[in-house]
């Protein structure tokens, strides 16, 4: 199972239950892009939802509702140490991926922190195999036994957009569109969106 594809299910998850909300299999289902008649990514969806039932993320309620419950797997220090590990252990042309997957970390946290590790000079670009950049650890890699870590805790950097469209998928499904309230917060979460992706756009 993808660690980065698990990610998008615990930001959707965590998204959507903001405010101690319940969430369904439809909502979920919505939010990570599965119509209704795409059996097969339902089908994979539902396995990742057990999944974070087993871990603990998600709480059963009714049939196919939930609560989101932040499990302690999620903060920095847990979630990376073993991923150091693997850094460590790794030979020259490493990958995030490669160190995802044999770490059990989510891919797009890896990711995130990978930049912070190049930055302090703990590992350094080696090439690239097609679109995926490859790495090598340094000797001050070597040299470290704790895990490092930024001063504050790895933030997606597109979390407020993604929480936009969680908001979004909410919304759509849950209440009456023709309510001027309702089209006011559609509107306010297009914006944030838009506004993102202009930005950047305007920027390369």
């Amino acid at each position: 199972m993808k660690t980065d594809k698990m990610d998008q299910m615990r930001t959707a998850c965590r998204t959507l239950s903001k405010g101690g909300k319940t969430i369904t299999n439809a909502q979920i289902y919505a939010a990570m892009g599965a119509g209704p008649n795409d059996t097969k990514r339902r089908d994979r969806i539902r396995k990742r939802i057990t999944s974070l039932r087993k871990a603990g993320a998600l709480k059963w309620v009714a049939r196919g509702e939930y609560e989101y419950v932040e499990t302690e797997d999620r903060r920095d220090a847990p979630l990376l140490s073993k991923a150091w590990r693997a850094v460590k252990a790794a030979k020259s042309g490493f990958s995030a991926q490669d160190i995802a997957r044999r770490s059990d970390a989510d891919y797009s946290h890896v990711s995130r922190w990978f930049r912070f590790l190049e930055s302090e000079g703990f590992i350094l670009r080696q090439g690239r195999k097609g679109n995926t950049i490859l790495y090598r650890s340094t000797p001050l890699a070597q040299q470290t036994s704790e895990t490092p870590l930024p001063s504050t805790e790895l933030r997606d950097p597109f979390a407020t957009e993604r929480e936009a469209v969680c908001e979004l998928t909410r919304l759509f499904m849950l209440s009456d569109l023709y309510q001027p309230s309702t089209k006011t917060k559609i509107l306010k979460y297009c914006r944030t969106i838009m506004d993102r992706f202009e930005k950047n756009q305007e920027e390369t």
